[in-house]
């Protein structure tokens, strides 16, 4: 499950981490819709079928490793 930071599974916003212009990944909100990260059209994204650490916080990996989405501990 995503770490959710505002509303519900259903239809919210989960942390996440995308890439600023200087290639560093930055925190961000990532839309969340029935239980899935999401883009700007609600078209549920591709998971890359990677898991990383950044520091503590375990992420999945989207858009070939342009977006992490934290994972509930």
């Amino acid at each position: 499950m995503y770490k959710i930071v505002q509303g519900t599974r259903e239809r919210g916003f989960a942390l996440g981490y995308g890439r600023d212009e200087s290639g560093v990944h930055a925190e961000v909100s990532v839309p969340i819709v029935n239980g899935r990260p999401v883009d700007s059209n609600d078209v549920p994204l591709q998971s890359d079928n990677r898991f990383i650490s950044l520091g503590d916080t375990r992420c999945e990996s989207f858009l070939d490793g342009d977006l992490f989405v934290a994972l509930e501990k």
